[in-house]
């Protein structure tokens, strides 16, 4: 379990950090747009949540889902299946 939870915990780094790069090289205006990564070995992947700014993203504000979409972790998610 800590293996998926370091998997996870990196992968939100590497998207925070690539939605930073899109409003340095001015690829993107306002909140439209986002970058999402699949975590490795697991049938999850992390991308932004809906319209927050990309100032205030943080690697702990990206939401993790399942592969279809549906929240698992994060503020946006389902508390049920947290």
């Amino acid at each position: 379990m800590s293996n998926l939870l370091e998997s996870i915990a990196e992968v939100r780094r590497e998207v925070c950090e690539l939605h930073a790069e899109l409003t340095r090289y001015e690829l993107v205006v306002w909140t439209a747009g986002n970058v999402s990564a699949r975590v490795p070995g697991h049938d999850l992947m992390v991308i932004k949540p809906s319209g927050v700014s990309y100032a205030d993203l943080t690697p702990e504000s990206m939401v993790v889902t399942d592969l279809y979409g549906t929240p698992v972790e994060g503020d946006w998610s389902n508390p049920a299946l947290s």
